[in-house]
């Protein structure tokens, strides 16, 4: 009859991050809840109420308190795709309440459409691939470019992210990810160019026909958008092939178009132009006499 005391408290799981990962497993998963830190010999239960690919048991993971932040656990492999249950069990004991965790196929990359833009970013680009599924937490990551950007849902095939901003031009491998914790393995790139800037054309002024040879001076033009066939020079509305003479000079041939001034601009990815506002005057050339 000692009295000595033994506190039982109510320890509550009320949250469970990220909500997804891959089938091949290794997402660290931090669950929040009250009273946490005083449970020991923690682990975290996966129970697919879609069934198991483990010969129908539950897979654990051993889980670790790290105080205000939560409790840790790792997701093991071999859970089958979809939603599977989790449990934070202390000695064996199941705590109160649990999570859901969505376990997805494995996304692959397969092209990038453009697959160049300036390194200021914001280039929209279109992911191809496979194995996307629907979700607000999916990401893109330009790799050594230091930046991920939230990615838009298209398909299961496509999905679209603006670039972000690169400290410098050259090519970056793409990955994506459903938690922004884990990316999928990849060998696409996406090639940062110098951002282009237009000074002057000359001449300045040509015939309302078309067919006028004008080399369009500036910055960042690039010999491999050219032969990537995305080096254009577009005259208001209407684009045609540029031809790279070098990082200051492009030729390209007027576009026909009412008389007037036009606006010239160019484009190293075939996607987004320079908005310098260069003017070149569309005339009327007309033949009124012929002598002798």
């Amino acid at each position: 009859s000692d009295g000595v005391q033994f506190e039982l408290v109510s320890a509550v799981v009320t949250a469970l991050t990220p909500w997804s990962g891959p089938e091949l497993g290794g997402t660290v998963l931090t669950i929040g809840g009250s009273e946490l830190a005083s449970a020991e010999s923690m682990r975290c239960t996966f129970g697919s109420t879609s069934g198991l690919s483990v010969a129908g048991y539950d897979v654990s993971s051993a889980a670790s308190s790290h105080g205000s932040d939560g409790v840790r656990c790792l997701s093991p492999a071999g859970l089958s795709v979809g939603w599977t249950s989790v449990e934070l069990s202390s000695f064996g004991v199941a705590l109160r309440s649990g999570g859901s965790f969505y376990v997805h196929g494995r996304m692959r990359v397969s092209s990038l459409v453009p697959d160049a833009g300036p390194v200021a970013g914001g280039t929209r680009v279109g992911v191809l691939g496979s194995g996307f599924v629907e979700s607000s937490t999916l990401r893109c990551r330009f790799e050594s470019s230091g930046g991920t950007a939230v990615a838009r849902y298209v398909s299961s095939a496509q999905i679209e992210c603006a670039a972000p901003p690169s400290s410098g031009s050259g090519s970056r491998l793409v990955s994506v990810s459903m938690n922004g914790q884990q990316y999928s393995p990849s060998e696409v790139r996406f090639t940062y160019r110098p951002a282009v800037a237009i000074s002057s054309v000359s001449p300045t002024r040509g015939a309302a026909e078309g067919g006028t040879p004008v080399t369009v001076l500036g910055s960042g033009f690039s010999a491999a958008a050219e032969a990537a066939g995305a080096l254009l020079c577009r005259w208001t509305t209407t684009s045609v092939p540029a031809l790279y003479v070098s990082e200051s000079a492009v030729l390209c041939n007027t576009s026909s178009a009412a008389v007037g001034y036009v606006s010239v601009e160019v484009s190293t990815n075939g996607h987004e132009y320079t908005s310098d506002g260069v003017q070149f005057e569309l005339v009327s050339a007309v033949v009124t006499a012929l002598t002798p």
